[in-house]
């Protein structure tokens, strides 16, 4: 068995573990650290000598901080020297599909080496899988590019532009098909997706997308930067001044605790602005609807997922608007206040704590991601799915089936964590969700169609006339135009597009 394979930079060996071959841990740019703290990501030093790759790489520092730090567990050491990716392979694979998936995490935390996100089951059903970290919070997010020179916007984004870069011009070597790749992102990680979709430096790298509740308009204009900045340099006692001499030499707990104030604070200083995230600029130069609805990804099949509701977890956290009084508020600083009696006429009859759900799902997820669904199904084929299970822990929690609960069953990993809403589930239902949604992962990643036994109806495209989504529950349904009415309330409504 073959456990050396040769990549652009240098010889990398890795070990075989149940029938798979994996390498954890190779270098896909330069640590971005010194001088290159601020700059997009740049191609690693090459070496001769086989490098070891038997273990995670360091993963990016998170910048947690309220409610959302609870729920972090590190599995790998935390550091600016970050820029590592992991090659899960079939033993006899060559031209094999290849399955690339981003994490989540708010844009300030996550790793790859988390268990969640483990991509042994698609090895396991003859796909190579690969997983990559890249930059978060105030290092990969935020856009400090008018503080002059050595500062770069979406340093994240060229990070992900990266691996897959390194994806076309080495996966070969490792049993893998460059010209039959998908990638696949959940929450942030679908966020990330979708500004691949919308990146012209991206085109050729992927011919699928899977964005798992991604928040395509989380990509936003400076204007979003310059409010959540504020917190940022407040907290750390910085005018921009001040920054552009002392960013790139600070501590990096100091730039974490500036990027926690941020995460905590947003929403209460500006009613539900976006959490940071990345920047309209030359990488991403327009809002990826628009991106897409110009051609940019034409050449891309798209599968489409969010869950039912996505905005239960948000709420129960309070970083969202979760009033109607909090959605009047944020209408007013965000440019839509016209459009309040029309969300009043369609989320209105529903008891005040379902609207404020209801409504952060359609403004975070649903509504941004069916208009990137609208705009690709004019050039290619367009799938969509909504993930409707709800696991006993969320339905005692009162979440329903709320954002994230698709990773597990899409991945197909089973998480031991206490904190895992799944826990309480009985195995043959997970099993079930799992056959479904990773049943359509997979076929997918092989073929682009996400048809397979175990959800049963036919899965139709979606097109601009019908719309189509798969529920995906136990008992899987084809919805033809769901929310209709809630869809057209927002028209075209951007909040916080602007300088008000």
């Amino acid at each position: 068995m073959n456990l050396i394979a040769q990549t652009k930079y240098g010889p990398v060996e890795g070990f075989a573990e149940g029938g798979i071959r994996r390498w954890f841990g190779i270098p896909f740019a330069a640590p971005p650290v010194g001088d290159k703290r601020f700059r997009r990501a740049q191609e690693p030093e090459p070496w001769t000598q086989a490098r070891p790759c038997k273990a995670m790489g360091n993963s990016s520092v998170q910048f947690a901080a309220g409610p959302m730090a609870d729920l972090l567990v590190m599995h790998a050491p935390a550091s600016e020297d970050c820029l590592y990716l992991n090659v899960w392979a079939p033993e006899q694979a060559e031209g094999a599909p290849v399955f690339v998936y981003i994490y989540g995490g708010a844009n300030h935390m996550g790793e790859s080496a988390a268990p969640a996100h483990d991509l042994s089951a698609f090895a396991r059903d003859g796909i190579v899988g690969v997983s990559f970290n890249y930059r978060l919070g105030a290092l990969g997010f935020y856009d400090f590019s008018d503080l002059g020179e050595g500062f770069d916007s979406n340093c994240a984004v060229s990070d992900m532009i990266a691996a897959l870069k390194w994806v076309h011009e080495n996966i070969a070597s490792f049993g893998g098909d460059p010209g039959n790749v998908t990638i696949c992102g959940e929450s942030a990680g679908g966020t990330g997706v979708y500004c691949l979709l919308a990146s012209p430096a991206a085109q050729g790298y992927f011919q699928k997308a899977i964005p798992m509740s991604g928040l395509s308009g989380n990509a936003t204009p400076h204007y979003v930067h310059e409010l959540n900045n504020a917190l940022f340099f407040e907290e750390l006692g910085l005018t921009p001044a001040q920054a552009a001499e002392t960013l790139k030499t600070m501590p990096v707990a100091e730039l974490v605790r500036g990027g926690g104030a941020v995460m905590a604070k947003h929403n209460d200083a500006h009613q539900g602005i976006f959490l940071t995230g990345p920047v309209i600029d030359d990488l991403i130069p327009d809002y990826p609807w628009r991106m897409l609805a110009k051609g940019n990804a034409k050449d891309v099949a798209l599968l489409v997922g969010t869950c039912r509701d996505e905005g239960g977890l948000f709420c129960m956290l309070g970083n969202v608007p979760k009033s109607w009084a909090n959605i009047e508020t944020c209408l007013r600083l965000g440019g839509g206040l016209d459009h309040l009696d029309a969300f009043r006429k369609v989320y209105g009859d529903m008891p005040e704590p379902a609207a404020a759900v209801a409504w952060c799902t359609d403004r975070m997820f649903w509504v941004d991601a069916t208009r990137c669904a609208l705009a690709q199904s004019e050039w290619n084929r367009v799938y969509a799915y909504r993930f409707d299970f709800v696991p006993p822990m969320c339905a005692q929690m009162g979440v329903g089936a709320t954002h994230s609960m698709d990773i597990a069953p899409g991945l197909d990993t089973y998480d031991p964590s206490p904190m895992s809403f799944y826990n309480g589930t009985p195995m043959e239902v997970q099993q079930d969700i799992h056959a479904k949604l990773h049943g359509a992962f997979t076929a997918f990643a092989r073929t682009g169609d996400p048809n397979n036994a175990a959800v049963g109806p036919h899965w139709e495209p979606f097109t601009r006339e019908t719309r189509c989504a798969m529920r995906i529950d136990t008992t899987c349904t084809l919805l033809r135009d769901p929310n209709r009415a809630r869809f057209d309330a927002w028209g075209d409504l951007i909040l916080y597009d602007h300088a008000l």
